[in-house]
């Protein structure tokens, strides 16, 4: 079995945010304080954007998802029947 890819800038931030969170003794509200004091010193612009709510799906569109779901297994199931299997070969 192969390994995983490992995405070398990844594992970077990875890395880093764990050292961070080890310099303050593992206390993720006082690491989020620092962080925060770091961006109010530098003097990089900090763009804020408001969250924004996700719409909620029309109340139909899962019935539609499913339906559609079935319908390509029920085709799926269609194209089996017709295409000829090893052991339905004649080798001759």
């Amino acid at each position: 079995m192969s390994e995983a890819f490992v995405d070398p800038v990844v594992a970077e931030i990875h890395a880093t945010r764990a050292a961070m969170l080890k310099a303050t003794g593992g206390d993720i509200a006082e690491l989020m304080r620092q962080v925060a004091d770091r961006q109010q010193r530098s003097d990089r612009r900090i763009i804020r954007e408001p969250l924004r709510k996700r719409e909620e799906p029309p109340h139909g569109s899962e019935l539609k998802s499913l339906s559609g779901r079935v319908e390509m297994e029920d085709n799926w199931r269609q194209l089996e029947a017709l295409e000829p299997r090893p052991a339905d070969i004649d080798p001759d």
